[in-house]
């Protein structure tokens, strides 16, 4: 049985060799979940390690066969260029 999902969780991405020079580098991260039927939404922020951004991503995901599957999607804002009138 699937434990409760919903709060906040402590995750760590770990880095695998496709990621060439940075296989086995790691990243911590904060997720607050919400389960709603086996939809997962919610937000996550960037703790310590290699890859972080500065702001909160939104997570969406889902749970499938006793395995959780998110994605982590970062808002990057976009720098308009300046007026050369």
């Amino acid at each position: 049985m699937m434990p409760d999902l919903n709060g906040k969780w402590m995750c760590e991405l770990i880095y695998d060799e496709s990621f060439g020079r940075l296989a086995h580098e790691s990243m911590l991260f904060m997720i607050d979940f919400k389960k709603e039927g086996d939809e997962l939404i919610g937000n996550s922020v960037d703790i310590d390690g290699i890859g972080m951004y500065p702001s909160k991503a939104k997570i969406s995901g889902f749970v499938s066969n006793q395995q959780i599957n998110f994605v982590k999607e970062y808002k990057i804002p976009i720098r308009k260029k300046p007026n050369t009138k």
